[in-house]
């Protein structure tokens, strides 16, 4: 998983899928999504010739989520009002989503 600081949208991004054709990598994560943040509110949008974007809510924080054919799907977070401990946490988390995406779970 890449990760960057966009400059231009003072957003922390996670890159969990580069190719921009591969929707079924926003199904992943949007399913991920779904299954761990039952008690949360989120607003998620996905077109087949467009791509998809949206919201959730993850311990308090909104992430944004998007898929289009020139970025691929990404994670993007405002930092601004984030401690250290909480962008860990998301950065965390966007690791389990592009682990389930990409299914490089380790067996024990």
């Amino acid at each position: 998983m890449k990760e960057y600081f966009s400059t231009y949208s003072k957003e922390q991004v996670f890159i969990l899928d580069e190719d921009g054709d591969n929707y079924s990598s926003f199904d992943k994560a949007i399913e991920f999504i779904n299954e761990n943040t039952l008690e949360s509110e989120r607003s998620i949008k996905h077109d087949f010739i467009d791509g998809g974007s949206g919201f959730f809510i993850k311990d308090g924080i909104t992430i944004k989520i998007s898929c289009s054919n020139w970025d691929g799907t990404e994670l993007r977070v405002d930092t601004e009002l984030l401690t250290e401990a909480d962008l860990q946490k998301i950065r965390q988390w966007a690791k389990e989503i592009y682990d389930y995406i990409h299914d490089t779970k380790k067996s024990l």
